[in-house]
């Protein structure tokens, strides 16, 4: 619908006179839904290390961040004496090889 014939439409209104729809597109049918389209999510592959591309600079920060977090925990649990060194050296090698 244009403009003016938009403006012709409400002016009826406001004079009191009955306006028609002429619809330009087929009516949806309340009673049953329209269909839906569905999107497909893009999934990437996961990479092997030292395979292939690198990672995604955000991911590879947020592994990092977490591996980070985890060595603070273990340095917390040996200075309570809540770990063995043993048990603490192991683990600790474990989280440096993570982050490379």
């Amino acid at each position: 619908m244009s403009d003016k014939e938009l403006a012709t439409e409400i002016g009826k209104l406001v004079g009191g006179e009955r306006a028609e729809a002429k619809p330009s597109e087929p009516r949806v049918s309340l009673e049953s839904p329209p269909p839906m389209r569905t999107v497909e999510p893009e999934i990437k592959p996961a990479l092997a290390p030292g395979g292939g591309a690198e990672a995604p600079s955000f991911e590879r920060n947020v592994l990092r961040a977490g591996i980070m977090d985890c060595l603070a925990k273990l340095e917390k649990l040996r200075g309570e004496g809540r770990i063995s060194e043993e048990a603490y050296r192991r683990m600790r090698e474990t989280y440096l090889f993570l982050l490379g």
